[in-house]
C-alpha cells in the first residue's frame, strides 16, 4: 500500500509540474490510472465536432467506446455508464471548452478522481502558458514588423523592461544591457535630453499621459528620430509607480515628409516663376488657383480670380485638351490678348481638376509680323537687284548695240537677257513650291499694250493651200512680230488674232485653223484652260504653246493637256517658223533669213574691260580645276586634301562674288545711283567692331585705334565698314610687315572724321591723280581691279562727305562724314 501510495504521489507530482502539451498530460493520467489506480483500462478522448473521439487507449480493457457525446456544458466529472452498468468514466476540462476526457474501467473512483483533478489543473495551466506564449510571440512579431517597441519602467527599482524590438530601435542587440533611466538618457541626443526630462517630470507630477519626439544616437553615430507615447501608472498609495509606453522609429517617415515638403516648395516656386499663366480649374469651370503671372499678363491679383468662371479670362473656355490651341484671353479691362492654351486633366485626392497653361503670344506675334515684313523687304530688295542685274542691264546692252547698229550682237544679248529673266522667274516660282502651275492660275487681269510703231506693208494674198494660223497672245507686240515673221515666210496665212483665251477658243471654232500659236498667261481664260476646249471644238487643229515660262516647268503640263509642241518666247522667229515647217511636211512652206541674222555674228556682247575679264578668269579657272580634281579623284584623295580643295574653291568663289559686287557698285556710282542709307551712327563703336572683325578674319596685327569723345555721324554703317575694309586692306598690303597701322576717330566743325595711317612708302606725287580712278592700280601686290578707292570715294560723296589723301610720311587717308544733328530719339510706332 505504501508503495502504491508513493507511486501515486510521485505520479501526481509529475502531472502537477508537467510542461507537456495537454494531450500528453491526459495520456500520462491514463497511464497512472492503470499502473497505480488498478484500472483495467483507460482511454483519452478529444473533442471532434459534436462528439468526443478516443485518441489513446491504455490497459487491457478494449471495451471502452470509441466515441462519446460531448457534455452539455462545463467541466464534467462522471455521468456516463456502460451498458453493463459499471462506472468507468471521469472527464476534466480547461476553461469553458472540454480539452479531453479520461475514461477508465475497474479502478478505484477516489484514486481516479484525484488523478483527474490534478491532470485537469495541469492541462489548464499548460493551455494558459501556450496561449501566453503565442500572445507574446505575436506581440513581438507585430512590434518587429511595425518598428514599434514597448517599455515598462518601475520607478522604485529603476528597472526598465524593454521589448526586443525597442533594443533594436535603439541600435542595440535585444536584452544586451539593463535599460535603466540613466542608460536611456545616455542614448538620447544631447540637445534633446533636457526636453525629454521635462516631459517625464511633468507626467510624473500630474499622473498624465505624455507624447514626444526624441532624437537618439546609435553606436555608429547615426541619428534617428523616435515618436513616444506613454502614461504614468499609480501605485496603491496613489503615487507614481511605473511608466509604460511605446516608441516608434519615424526617421524614414520624417525624411519622406521633409523631401515631400521640399519638393512641394520647389514645385510651388517653379509654378510661381513660370513664364505662363497657370490655372487650376475645377470640373465645373471654376478657377481654384492661379500663379503670380496672371497679374502681369492679365492684370488680376491671383486671389481675385479664385472662384471666378474660367470663361471670364478665356471666353472660349479651355478647349478639349490635347495639343495647345491659339485662343483669346481677356485682361481685367476686357482687352483681348492672343494666347496659346494647353489644358490637362488631372486626378487628385479631392477629385478631377484641369491644369491650364496660358502663354502670352503678343511678343511672338510681333516677332512673326516683323520677321514677315523683313522677309518681304529682303525678297523685294533681292528681286529688284536681280531685275537690275539680269534684265535692266541686259536690256541696256541691247539698246547700246542697236544704237551701234550691231543687230546680231543685240539679238544675242537680248536672248541672253531673256534666258536670265526666265531663270529669275523660275527662281521666284520655286519659292511658291516645286510643282507646275495649274489651269486657271495664269489668268491675268489685262493684256500687254503694244508699243511697236511698225506698220506692216500690204502682203500678197496667201497661196492656195497655205497653212492657216491663229495667233493667241495678250501682248500686241508679240502678235505683230509673229505676223511679220510668218508674212516674210512662204505658205502661211494668219487668219485671226486673239488677245485672251476665251476669244482664241471662239476664233478656233469659227476658222478651224491648221495650227494655233497659244500663249499660256492671258486674261479671261489662260492657255491651259483653252487647250481642252480647242481640242473639243476643232480636233484637227494643232496647238503650239509659245510661253515665257521655262519648258522644264510647264511643258509636261501643257503636253498632258493636249498641246502638240512647246516653245519658249525669246527664241529666234525663224526657229518658230522652222518648227511649223517641220510639223506640216505636206505643206509647201519655207523660211527666208533676215538681214540681221547675216550681219555681225561675232557671238554676242564682249566685256568692255580686259581687267574685269582677267580678274574673273583667275578664280574661275581655280574653281574649275578644283572641282574637276574632286570629280575625277574624290575616291582616292585623302579627306584633308579634299577639305583643302573645297576651301580653296570656296575662297575663289567668294573672290568672284566680291569682284562682281565691286563692278556693280562701280556701275551704280558712275551713274550717281550708289545706294546709301544714313542713320545716326556711333563711329567709335562702329570702327572698333569693324577693326576687331577684320583682324580676326585676316590675321592682321591689330592697329592702334584712338577715339576722341562720342562721335556721332549720319552714315550707312554697312558702307562705312566697306570703306574702312578697303583702307585697312591697302594699309596692310602696301606696308612692310610688322609696321604699325593707326586708326583715329574724332569730330570737329560739324564733321566726323576717320583716318587710316600706315608707314609704308606712300603714294608717288606724279601718280596721285590715278589714285581714285576706275581700274587704277598703283601697285602689283595681290589681286584686284583698282575699284576699291574709286568706290570708297563715291560712298563718301554719296553721304555728302569726302575721302582724300593727306600729305605726310607714309599714307594717310581721311574719310569725312556729316555729324549727326541733335534730335529727339523716336521710338518705333511713335512711342
Amino acid at each position: 500500500m505504501v508503495e502504491t501510495t508513493g507511486a501515486l504521489v510521485d505520479g501526481l507530482v509529475a502531472l502537477a509540474t508537467s510542461h507537456d502539451a495537454a494531450a500528453d498530460v491526459s495520456a500520462d493520467a491514463a497511464r497512472l490510472c492503470v499502473d497505480v489506480g488498478a484500472a483495467r483500462g483507460a482511454a483519452v478522448y478529444e473533442p471532434a465536432g459534436d462528439s468526443l473521439v478516443r485518441a489513446a487507449l491504455h490497459g487491457d480493457d478494449t471495451d471502452l467506446p470509441e466515441t462519446m457525446p460531448l457534455p452539455e456544458s462545463g467541466p464534467v466529472v462522471g455521468g456516463w455508464s456502460r451498458t453493463d452498468g459499471d462506472r468507468y468514466d471521469v472527464a476534466f476540462a480547461t476553461g469553458e471548452d472540454t480539452v479531453a476526457v479520461l475514461a477508465t474501467s475497474g479502478a478505484a473512483h477516489d484514486v481516479v478522481d484525484l488523478i483527474a483533478g490534478v491532470a485537469g489543473k495541469a492541462t489548464a495551466r499548460t493551455a494558459r502558458l501556450e496561449s501566453l506564449t503565442r500572445t507574446v510571440r505575436h506581440f513581438s512579431t507585430a512590434q518587429r514588423i511595425s518598428h514599434v517597441g514597448s517599455y515598462d519602467f518601475e520607478i522604485a527599482t529603476n528597472t526598465n523592461s524593454w521589448s526586443d524590438q525597442l533594443f533594436r530601435i535603439y541600435g542595440r542587440e535585444p536584452q544586451s544591457f539593463n535599460a535603466s533611466y540613466e542608460k536611456f538618457l545616455e542614448m538620447v541626443h544631447p540637445d534633446d535630453r533636457e526636453t525629454i526630462i521635462g516631459v517625464h517630470q511633468h507626467a510624473l507630477q500630474t499622473l498624465s499621459p505624455y507624447e514626444m519626439e526624441e532624437r537618439i544616437v546609435w553606436p555608429n553615430g547615426e541619428v534617428r528620430t523616435l515618436a513616444s507615447w506613454g502614461e504614468v501608472v499609480a501605485g496603491p498609495d496613489g503615487t507614481p509607480a511605473r511608466m509604460v509606453g511605446i516608441c516608434w522609429d519615424i526617421t524614414e517617415q520624417q525624411h519622406t515628409a521633409s523631401a515631400l515638403a521640399r519638393s512641394g516648395e520647389r514645385f510651388e516656386r517653379l509654378i510661381q516663376a513660370a513664364p505662363d499663366v497657370v490655372l487650376v480649374v475645377a470640373s465645373d469651370g471654376t478657377i481654384l488657383q492661379a500663379n503670380d503671372r496672371v497679374r502681369t499678363m492679365l492684370g488680376y491679383d491671383p486671389v481675385d480670380v479664385v472662384g471666378r468662371p474660367v470663361t471670364e479670362l478665356l471666353p472660349a473656355g479651355l478647349g478639349p485638351g490635347g495639343p495647345p490651341l491659339e485662343l483669346v484671353a481677356c485682361d481685367r479691362t476686357g482687352k483681348e490678348i492672343p494666347a496659346e492654351v494647353s489644358a490637362n486633366h488631372i486626378e487628385t485626392d479631392e477629385g478631377a481638376v484641369i491644369a491650364a497653361f496660358v502663354r502670352d503670344l503678343r511678343d511672338r506675334k510681333r516677332s512673326e509680323e516683323l520677321g514677315l515684313r523683313l522677309h518681304d523687304a529682303d525678297v523685294r530688295r533681292r528681286h529688284a537687284l536681280e531685275i537690275n542685274d539680269n534684265v535692266v542691264q541686259g536690256l541696256a546692252s541691247v539698246l547700246y548695240l542697236l544704237d551701234l547698229e550691231r543687230h546680231a550682237s543685240a539679238h544675242n544679248a537680248a536672248r541672253g537677257t531673256m534666258a536670265a529673266a526666265r531663270a529669275m522667274m523660275n527662281d521666284l516660282l520655286a519659292d511658291t513650291g516645286p510643282g507646275a502651275l495649274s489651269p486657271g492660275e495664269l489668268v491675268r487681269e489685262r493684256g500687254h499694250v503694244g508699243t511697236l510703231d511698225d506698220i506692216l506693208t500690204p502682203q500678197a494674198p496667201p497661196p492656195v493651200g497655205a497653212l492657216r494660223v491663229v495667233l493667241a497672245d495678250d501682248a500686241e507686240d508679240i502678235r505683230l512680230l509673229l505676223r511679220l515673221s510668218l508674212s516674210t515666210a512662204q505658205g502661211f496665212d494668219v487668219v485671226a488674232e486673239a488677245g485672251d483665251g476665251e476669244t482664241a477658243v471662239d476664233l478656233v471654232q469659227v476658222h478651224q485653223p491648221d495650227v494655233i500659236l497659244l500663249d499660256l498667261s492671258m486674261p479671261v481664260m489662260d492657255g491651259l484652260q483653252a487647250i481642252p476646249e480647242i481640242q473639243r471644238l476643232s480636233p484637227r487643229t494643232k496647238i503650239v504653246i509659245l510661253s515665257g515660262f521655262d519648258e522644264t516647268r510647264m511643258r509636261p503640263v501643257a503636253m498632258e493637256l493636249g498641246a502638240t509642241a512647246y516653245l519658249e518666247k525669246g527664241e529666234a522667229m525663224n526657229e518658230i517658223v522652222q518648227t511649223l515647217v517641220e510639223m506640216f511636211p505636206d505643206h509647201p512652206l519655207s523660211t527666208t533669213p533676215t538681214d540681221s541674222e547675216l550681219e555681225d555674228s561675232d557671238g554676242g556682247l564682249a566685256f568692255d574691260g580686259d581687267m574685269v575679264v582677267h580678274e574673273l578668269r583667275t578664280p574661275l579657272t581655280v574653281i574649275t580645276g578644283m572641282l574637276s580634281t574632286l570629280r575625277d579623284r574624290m575616291d582616292v584623295l585623302p579627306s584633308a586634301t579634299t577639305h583643302e580643295l573645297l576651301q580653296a574653291a570656296t575662297r575663289n568663289a567668294r573672290q568672284m562674288a566680291e569682284l562682281l559686287d565691286a563692278v556693280s557698285d562701280a556701275r551704280r556710282a558712275e551713274h550717281g545711283l550708289l545706294p546709301v542709307h544714313p542713320e545716326p551712327t556711333d563711329l567709335g563703336t562702329l570702327v572698333r567692331d569693324a577693326v576687331a572683325d577684320l583682324c580676326a578674319g585676316h590675321n592682321w596685327l591689330p592697329p592702334t585705334v584712338t577715339v576722341t569723345g562720342d562721335v556721332m555721324a549720319d552714315a550707312d554703317p554697312m558702307r562705312v565698314r566697306q570703306v574702312l575694309t578697303n583702307l585697312l586692306s591697302n594699309a596692310y598690303k602696301f606696308s612692310p610687315a610688322g609696321t604699325p597701322v593707326t586708326v583715329t576717330v574724332h569730330g570737329a566743325n560739324g564733321t566726323a572724321e576717320i583716318t587710316v595711317h600706315d608707314e609704308g612708302p606712300g603714294i608717288p606725287p606724279d601718280r596721285r591723280h590715278e589714285l581714285f580712278s576706275k581700274f587704277g592700280r598703283l601697285g602689283q601686290t595681290g589681286h584686284g581691279m583698282g575699284l576699291g578707292l574709286y568706290i570708297s570715294r563715291e560712298i563718301a560723296r554719296s553721304h555728302g562727305g569726302e575721302l582724300e589723301l593727306r600729305d605726310g610720311p607714309g599714307a594717310t587717308f581721311a574719310l569725312t562724314l556729316p555729324r549727326a544733328a541733335a534730335r529727339d530719339r523716336v521710338e518705333p510706332n511713335g512711342h
